[in-house]
């Protein structure tokens, strides 16, 4: 892909030079911290030329307004219209041409609804809310493992890491004799800079999810991909890559967000504790708290939603060419001073606008109402077994993984 493309004449001074532009992920002070360069680029320079961090040119948005028109925004897709000159964001295939297919939506409007119509079916208010007591029972049984290993333990590997796994591996009905591998893949599959092992391990995912949609079609059972295999069927059927690609999609979608949101909602929980007292005198408070954790957690070292521009369009007075690789930043969005005020404190009982962590429109996650479900349970049963949880490290010790697209802290030591 060519370099983006300079602003219209007439609008206001124009991006850096390629050779100039910064490089995606930004610099952060702390582990809570957002890259002071979010706020310079939203006041500055909303829509401003960037190098992915494997070094292609695209376009980073950041103001909260931009963000959530340009998410329901038809002309951006997630493929882009040329993938052999597209810029690549990362070398996972889980997020390069390699892994363009009639899943994406370049396959047109018709297509799109029908994966979110087989997505929408699957996570319907009754069927989340039954899982509650599964994800209880799951949360309550790490817990206990944690218990019984003494303080000391390192909770994202103890406890955010498989009970997110294990949930969404249920949900999607992938046997537990199989996760450890499927796991293994995954984590390959997101490697940011290793391009043959993320290569290797995408291969893995979709060559095992393939067998594993023949094996729902002969048998079916109660989880998502039978949902699936039963959408390849009638009018609007969809196809077995599909399939395979929406069951990979939301195995990143599960397991990523929830996982880097238990870490980091309890870093903020113990680092205000004045919020958590308010939360334990007042469990009602919950629903918020889960919101104020969504909008304030930074979990990846760079947070944006990789979009390609299917047609010329102008953004703040910016000409994106079509092709363009165009990053909108769910971070700095959720962290805008013109929609919340004091963007940087956390607050449980904030409430105001919508935060764009899962998104918007057409792009707003399916799921979101089962990570919320599932972030309730974890925190209120994480802060009620362990009242006097804290950090066993100091704060500044913590680092976020920078090598893996799905993020998250690199361990978080707590005792009680």
């Amino acid at each position: 892909m060519s370099a983006p493309h300079r602003r219209d004449a007439g609008a206001s001074s124009e991006p850096a030079a390629v050779g100039d532009v910064p490089t995606l992920p930004f610099a952060r002070p702390a582990l809570l911290d957002l890259p002071p360069r979010y706020a310079r680029l939203r006041a500055d320079q909303p829509v401003a030329a960037v190098r992915t961090p494997i070094g292609d040119p695209a376009w980073l948005v950041t103001r909260y307004a931009d963000v959530r028109a340009l998410l329901a925004d038809a002309r951006l897709v997630q493929s882009p219209p040329d993938p052999a000159t597209a810029a690549r964001y990362s070398a996972s295939t889980l997020l390069s041409k390699e892994s363009f297919d009639r899943s994406d939506d370049t396959a047109g409007p018709a297509d799109r609804l029908r994966g979110r119509r087989a997505i929408a079916g699957a996570f319907r208010a009754r069927r989340v809310q039954a899982l509650r007591s599964r994800v209880t029972e799951h949360a309550h049984r790490l817990l206990d493992a944690m218990e019984d290993e003494g303080p000391g333990v390192d909770l994202h590997e103890r406890f955010a890491v498989p009970l997110s796994y294990t949930v969404i591996c249920e949900l999607l009905g992938i046997p537990s004799a199989d996760r450890e591998f499927f796991q293994y893949g995954f984590d390959q599959a997101t490697n940011m800079y290793d391009r043959e092992a993320a290569q290797r391990g995408h291969r893995e995912l979709v060559a095992y999810m393939t067998d594993l949609v023949a094996l729902k079609r002969r048998t079916r059972g109660e989880d998502l991909i039978s949902d699936f295999v039963a959408a390849m069927e009638g009018e609007h059927a969809l196809l077995v890559e599909e399939v395979v690609g929406l069951a990979i999609g939301l195995l990143f979608a599960g397991h990523n967000p929830l996982m880097s949101r238990i870490d980091l909602g309890t870093v903020l929980l113990l680092t205000h504790p004045e919020q958590t007292a308010a939360l334990r005198a007042d469990p009602a408070l919950m629903p918020g708290a889960v919101e104020e954790v969504l909008r304030r957690a930074a979990p990846r070292a760079a947070d944006e939603l990789r979009r390609y521009a299917a047609e010329d369009l102008v953004v703040g007075g910016v000409r994106i060419a079509a092709n363009d690789l165009v990053l909108l930043s769910l971070q700095a969005a959720n962290h805008d001073p013109e929609v919340y005020s004091d963007p940087d404190r956390f607050d449980i009982r904030r409430g105001g606008p919508d935060h764009v962590a899962f998104g918007y429109g057409m792009t707003f996650c399916m799921g979101a109402m089962l990570a919320r479900l599932e972030l309730e349970v974890a925190l209120g049963a994480l802060f009620d077994r362990f009242p006097a949880l804290a950090l066993a490290v100091p704060l500044a010790s913590l680092g976020l993984r920078f090598d893996r697209l799905s993020g998250g802290v690199l361990a978080l030591p707590v005792t009680w």
